[in-house]
């Protein structure tokens, strides 16, 4: 039945259980009684008896300038309510269990929720999951590279090879599907990405050169890292042997701190390409790409254009006012001249010595003399 405020104001009803929006109705069923409207009485068994009293009200619309209400009555103990946003992640809704080909049972029902301004009976999934072999993991527990979700094997279903469906999940309002893998898939962590200095470039990073061959590159993935664990986007992205890679597009391959060793002015990766100052002239002219180390960072050489932009200085001609700087260290004083408020392109660029070191005058420094002392202690 409906009713009007001036019909209300005569009734002696609480003003706490009058709700004047629907919210504030279920913030109050979490902790008060539960009052039902008469339909949803009807629904669990209690019907409105003819003599029954309203027990509260909630706003329903506005009419002729005149806000109606419609009545609710006391059903406390009647069935166990729980909150949708507070139920327990395996709690489903009929509509899911019935989506997952389970077979409702009156057993599992554990209760009622209201979504939707509908009352709704709530099913232990994880108990009927079980009578079909199946289990409920909840979602802290999916973690690789034992468990993926379908997200994985919807990005790649040749992920779906050698696993097995083995339940469900709750995840982002719907129920998805858990998968055991084997070794084969080989799932990694960012913390072990990161950690494990043996573990080659991922797709994420992989050079540009093999994009349009990335389907060439499959027998070269030794397995997966984690990108997001839940996302409808790219959960993971593939990890290749960078090294295989090298060897089949005729690429050298530094190993460890083989690359570290061999960098000098003429031998450098992107990193230092950045700092490389405009008025050296080095260009995409004046080099070109040798090969690559683990992590699929490119490595450059200068040709013989860019080595003319060097001029040669002999280890008795560097004199004790000179700057040398190797290029490990280049971006060290970088970040120290910018610090200071100057930077490498100040630095007057002599040559480079036999080693391939950078020969710097320190006279067209600002504030040399301050700063001298300094550049001589970070470059050696």
């Amino acid at each position: 039945m409906i009713y009007k405020k001036s019909d209300i104001e005569k009734m002696n009803i609480s003003k706490k259980k009058i709700f004047e929006n629907r919210s504030d109705y279920l913030v109050y069923l979490r902790k008060n009684s539960l009052l039902l409207k008469k339909e949803h009485a009807e629904q669990i068994g209690k019907p409105v008896e003819k003599t029954e009293q309203p027990a509260g009200f909630v706003y329903l619309v506005m009419k002729e300038n005149q806000p109606r209400y419609e009545a609710l009555y006391d059903r406390t103990g009647c069935i166990t309510y729980i909150p949708y946003d507070a139920k327990p992640e395996h709690y489903a809704l009929s509509s899911w269990c019935r989506s997952l080909n389970v077979s409702l049972e009156q057993k599992e029902m554990v209760g009622y929720t209201l979504t939707e301004d509908k009352l709704l009976p709530l099913y232990n999934l994880k108990a009927l999951l079980k009578k079909k072999g199946l289990e409920f993991f909840p979602l802290s527990t999916i973690n690789p590279p034992h468990f993926l979700t379908q997200l994985f094997i919807q990005c790649d279903p040749s992920l779906r090879d050698e696993t097995k469906k083995v339940g469900y999940t709750h995840y982002s309002n719907e129920y998805i599907k858990v998968y055991q893998t084997t070794e084969k898939h080989k799932m990694h962590t960012w913390k072990e990405y990161k950690n494990e200095l043996e573990i080659p470039q991922h797709e994420d990073r992989l050079p540009s050169t093999f994009h349009e061959s990335e389907k060439n590159l499959e027998p070269y993935v030794t397995g997966y890292i984690v990108l997001h664990m839940f996302s409808n986007y790219r959960p993971f992205a593939k990890i290749y042997n960078m090294e295989k890679i090298a060897e089949k597009y005729k690429f050298i391959f530094f190993k460890s701190n083989e690359l570290s060793q061999a960098m000098n002015y003429s031998l450098f990766t992107i990193n230092e390409m950045y700092l490389f100052p405009k008025h050296w002239g080095i260009t995409s002219f004046s080099y070109e790409r040798i090969g690559f180390e683990k992590f699929g960072k490119e490595v450059y050489q200068l040709n013989e254009k860019g080595k003319k932009l060097f001029k040669l200085i002999s280890d008795e001609n560097v004199t004790s006012s000179y700057l040398v700087v190797s290029i490990l260290k280049l971006e060290e004083v970088q970040a120290f001249l910018r610090k200071e408020r100057n930077d490498l392109k100040h630095l007057k660029l002599l040559g480079v010595t036999q080693k391939g070191e950078y020969v710097f005058d320190l006279n067209s420094l600002k504030n040399k003399e301050k700063l001298r002392l300094r550049l001589l202690t970070i470059s050696r």
